[in-house]
């Protein structure tokens, strides 16, 4: 087969962000090429991207497994001037096992696994019924909440909130919310799935939509039981639920009909989403269903003592000093709202910061009220603000009760932190936590 170099470095690329980096299972490390274009897959997420690709002969089918870390190091490698990769099996009697070897524009022979050994990842069919849109921007700013790497698993999440219309993510001690259109059920999307299509989208896409299959699932206890019944019992089953059948019917056609009928106790779970960009590619990612989230909404005030309006770019400078002298075991600042806002960090292994009001647009807190922040968590609900806006809404409960940060549809939330004396600061448990850890 012959392929364009430059598409295939872009689909290699695409497919570097999905194939699996460890090798447990080297065919994951693998890609997939035949003569519609070049699959991936880690067995969470696959990606099907359509290539141009020339046979080596007329009507002939090819289709390789190969390394893909290997395959890009010898693509790259090439002269600028080749402009088609040309791929062929190995002539057979130049070694043993022919069929696991591949000739790369016939100066390089490369070790390849049997291509009907590579994992099947249909795209499946989507359901017109459940589906999400949401915007780019909007999305990456919810994503900033969720947790990092294996710290509480199933909040590497954001959450597709079907009754109140928006996508919310939170790792316990920040939340971030924002508007989207969700038609059907609410569920939750992997945040490493989501960053992939973020970072994929094209110039003009300022929003993306991520199709679904859906599933219905009998609770346990809601499936009939047919343990011991025979056809008289079935078919006093049938009466009994209001089940039509022939008296001709068999023993399997009643309980199909039995089983159809109480298909409606079941829940709708969405089971596997679907995203294609405007390139053609299309990635799937299987969906959780069971991923426990925090009652947020229990969370958020639903009573506001203190609004005040603040600049974004009256606080960079002050938080960017502050955490200049932050370390692991003191990483945390304090804010007075006094009318402005004053700024103060102490740390034992550094030294002390304090930068005296941060002028307030609107807005007075009397009486004054001392709280202390994550500084990386206000740093990260400021920065999604977009570089025009020139205010942003803070709401204040009490000492003890999270900051509101609002502009515009979206709504990030920060808990506080325990402040002792003026030089030390810990996390309380989070009440999005104790919320998490309630389910």
């Amino acid at each position: 087969m012959r392929i364009d170099r430059k598409e295939l470095l872009k689909a290699l690329a695409i497919a570097g962000k999905v194939v699996a980096k460890n090798g447990h299972m080297p065919i994951l490390g693998c890609v997939l090429i035949d003569g519609k274009g070049m699959k991936a897959t880690d067995l969470e997420v696959g990606v099907e991207i359509p290539l141009d690709i020339a046979p080596q002969e007329e009507g002939e089918e090819e289709v390789f497994c190969i390394g893909h870390a290997d395959l890009s190091k010898i693509v790259k490698s090439m002269e600028s001037d080749i402009e088609t990769v040309k791929i062929s099996p190995k002539t057979e009697g130049e070694d043993s096992e022919t069929g696991n070897w591949v000739q790369i524009q016939d100066y390089w022979d490369l070790a390849t696994l049997p291509a009907d050994e590579y994992p099947v990842f249909e795209t499946p069919k989507t359901s017109k019924d459940h589906w999400v849109t949401v915007g780019a921007t909007a999305l990456k700013n919810v994503l900033l909440a969720s947790c990092k790497g294996d710290e509480v698993k199933s909040l590497d999440h954001a959450m597709f909130d079907a009754e109140s219309q928006k996508v919310v993510a939170t790792d316990g001690h920040r939340l971030h919310m924002a508007p989207a259109k969700i038609e059907g059920v609410s569920w939750a999307i992997n945040d490493h799935f989501a960053k992939i299509i973020l970072g994929l989208l094209g110039k003009d896409e300022d929003e993306v939509t991520f199709k679904t299959s859906v599933v219905k699932i009998v609770e346990e206890g809601n499936s009939p039981d047919f343990t011991g019944k025979k056809k008289p019992d079935l078919v006093a089953m049938a009466e009994e639920l209001k089940v039509e059948v022939s008296e001709k019917a068999t023993v399997a056609q009643i309980k199909d009909a039995i089983t159809e009928s109480t298909k409606d106790d079941g829940k709708l779970v969405v089971k596997n989403t679907v995203v294609s960009l405007e390139n053609g590619t299309s990635f799937v990612c299987r969906v959780d269903g069971d991923i426990r989230f925090p009652d947020y909404k229990a969370v958020i005030p639903t009573e506001v003592k203190h609004s005040v309006v603040i600049r974004p770019k009256d606080v960079e400078k002050p938080l960017q000093q502050a955490m200049a002298i932050i370390s692991e075991n003191y990483r945390s600042v304090k804010l007075t709202f006094n009318g402005g806002i004053d700024v103060e960090n102490s740390n034992p292994d550094k030294g002390n910061y304090q930068r005296e009001t941060i002028p307030v647009v609107s807005g007075k807190v009397e009486p004054a009220l001392e709280m202390g922040l994550n500084p990386d968590l206000l740093r990260d609900v400021l920065s999604t603000a977009p570089k025009d806006t020139t205010e942003i809404t803070v709401e204040l409960v009490s000492a003890d009760k999270p900051l509101v940060f609002k502009h515009g549809k979206f709504l990030g939330l920060v808990m506080l932190m325990r402040v002792l004396g003026f030089d030390h600061a810990c996390d309380l448990i989070s009440p999005l936590l104790q919320a998490w850890m309630k389910i």
